[in-house]
């Protein structure tokens, strides 16, 4: 099988596991891709790439979160939405958004005060705006 002109060479190490060739273009000047290259400058780039996802993928604590009241809570449900909201469309997308609104029903049921305390202060809220 030859390849055409334009095609990149591909990278020469093959899988352990199947013996199957590497599918990722060779760089060039070498018979290897970015992954299976030895040549020590692209080490040392694969190296940085990897330290640098791990860095990314280290969770970051909400800030001033102490989950002692009901608010706090409500804050770290947002953030968790949020992210939940930003997965593909799905069944586990669909678990963590149904296990978010439950969990806030359960708190909402724990303060049953609490929509009629909202209520009043958003009433209050209004009758400040159109006073101004």
């Amino acid at each position: 099988m030859t390849r055409a002109k334009n095609e990149p060479r591909r990278c020469a190490a093959t899988c352990r596991k199947t013996g199957e060739r590497c599918r990722a273009p060779a760089l060039p000047g070498d018979g290897m891709c970015f992954w299976h290259s030895s040549n020590p400058a692209t080490r040392a780039k694969r190296d940085s790439a990897r330290q640098a996802g791990g860095r990314a993928l280290r969770i970051k604590p909400i800030e001033g979160v102490t989950l002692q009241t009901a608010k706090d809570i409500y804050r770290v449900l947002g953030v968790a939405a949020g992210d939940g909201l930003g997965l593909r469309p799905g069944a586990l997308r669909a678990r963590i958004l149904g296990s978010l609104a439950a969990t806030a029903a359960r708190v909402l049921a724990a303060d049953p005060d609490l929509e009629r305390r909202l209520a009043e202060l958003e009433a209050r809220f209004e009758g400040q705006e159109k006073r101004s």
